[in-house]
């Protein structure tokens, strides 16, 4: 392919970009697979210990009061980008606390999970977080509330039908 991979007998790595249409769907046809069941092989392994340091850290209301999950990153390397299209002012959530995604050294997305679980509702634009929540993993837990879904383009196109949670999209 001329584009970085890695094989092994349980990872197929695929870091590249073709002429595919839509693209997610194209980069699992162009080596033989069928997309479809993507999230049947989405696991991961959660640290508990690292959830909680992190709410602790970022102030999670553990109170029982509702809080909403932004995130706003859609990018980090070369350089973070931010879509400025979701509000972070809590008066646009009924006074609700606005617990923003944030790159903190030490923690991983998946480090997010118990603060995405505990969220009323959830305003983000489409990222690798998207995959992590649509994973059985986490898929019971997200699809029982307000999932707002931003797309800093405004194609939806090359990735919704990937997706099954019950997404709002903007």
């Amino acid at each position: 392919h001329g584009a970085p991979h890695k094989q092994t007998d349980l990872l197929y790595f695929f870091q590249g970009f073709g002429d595919y249409q839509p693209i997610m769907k194209g980069k699992y046809d162009s080596i033989g697979l069928d997309y479809s069941d993507w999230r049947q092989y989405v696991h991961f392994h959660r640290y508990p210990d690292r959830e909680d340091a992190l709410k602790e850290r970022l102030g999670v209301p553990t109170d029982g009061t509702e809080y909403v999950f932004v995130n706003r990153l859609w990018c980090t390397r070369p350089q973070v980008e931010t879509y400025g299209g979701i509000s972070v002012d809590p008066a646009d959530y009924g006074g609700k606390v606005v617990i923003e995604n944030q790159i903190i050294e030490g923690f991983t997305m998946f480090d997010w999970c118990a603060i995405l679980e505990g969220a009323s509702e959830i305003h983000m634009v489409e990222t690798a977080l998207c995959y992590m929540m649509e994973s059985n993993d986490m898929f019971q837990q997200m699809r029982q509330k307000p999932l707002h879904l931003y797309h800093r383009y405004g194609d939806w196109s090359q990735v919704k039908y990937l997706f099954e949670l019950p997404w709002i999209y903007h």
